[in-house]
Formats: C-alpha cells, sequence, structure tokens
C-alpha cells in the first residue's frame, strides 16, 4: 500500500474500517438480541404439589393458574384429573424464592391461594359449598387458613 502525500488512501482506510467495525457490532447486537428472545427461560425452577378430594364434584378436573411473568399477564395452565372417589393429585413447576397468587377453578367455583415452591397441600372441599368448605392442609397450609 501506498500513501499518497495528502493522505486520500489512509482516509479511505480508516473509513472501512469504521463500516467494518460498525457492520460487526450491529451484527453482535442481533445475535444478542435473538439468543435472549430464543433461549428458555432460565429462572430457578421448583415445584408444588397439590392434592386433595373434593365431595360432589361439580367436573372432572381442576384448572390451577398463576402468572409467573413480571412484565405481562401470561397465565399457565395445568389441570388436574379428579377420579370417580373425588381424589386429585398434581405437581406444578414453580418459580422459586417468591410467594405466587394461585387461582383453583372447579366448573365455576372459584379459590385463590397463595403458594412458594416447595410446597405440598392438601385441599378438601365440598363442591356445592365451594368457599365455605375449603380446608388446607399439609407444608404451606398455615398461610392459606389465616
Amino acid at each position: 500500500m501506498h500513501f499518497t502525500p495528502n493522505g486520500k488512501l489512509y482516509q479511505v482506510t480508516a473509513i472501512y474500517l469504521a463500516f467494518y467495525f460498525n457492520l460487526i457490532m450491529k451484527t453482535v447486537l442481533h445475535i444478542f438480541i435473538a439468543l435472549l428472545l430464543v433461549l428458555p427461560k432460565t429462572n430457578a425452577q421448583d415445584s408444588v404439589k397439590i392434592s386433595g378430594k373434593i365431595e360432589h364434584q361439580l367436573t372432572d378436573s381442576l384448572r390451577f393458574s398463576f402468572n409467573d411473568n413480571n412484565l405481562a399477564y401470561y397465565p399457565n395452565y395445568f389441570y388436574a384429573h379428579i377420579n370417580k372417589k373425588g381424589a386429585f393429585s398434581i405437581a406444578i413447576p414453580f418459580p422459586k424464592n417468591v410467594y405466587t397468587q394461585v387461582e383453583v377453578m372447579h366448573g365455576n367455583k372459584l379459590a385463590e391461594i397463595l403458594l412458594t415452591a416447595g410446597d405440598s397441600i392438601f385441599i378438601s372441599v365440598e363442591a356445592k359449598h365451594f368457599d365455605s368448605t375449603l380446608h388446607y392442609a399439609g407444608k404451606g397450609s398455615g398461610i392459606q387458613n389465616f
């Protein structure tokens, strides 16, 4: 390479270097953003075990829903099958180190409970008088019976 006395070749080389540096940085930024969007959540997860018995059941399932997204409401839905004797059991993946409000829905009846990872709760209820007959036992039941 030869430099001209007025430095034009040097100016052109500097412009090309700036252009390619800018292009590389934009590419790295786009890859980083794409990875953030594509990679799964890295929130620490544990589980909550919920079991129980429902007398005079209205349907053959229970729906549990909660939101673990801090930016927007995207509920997670989980369903537990109720057998003919009214018993059900489910283990739900749950965020660690935070109490989360969980909606429990059976037919058109709704209850809200507060759970945290590691809880193992037993729910007993008579479906016809859902709200007045809800009883909780097991780890995590103290806050429900408060």
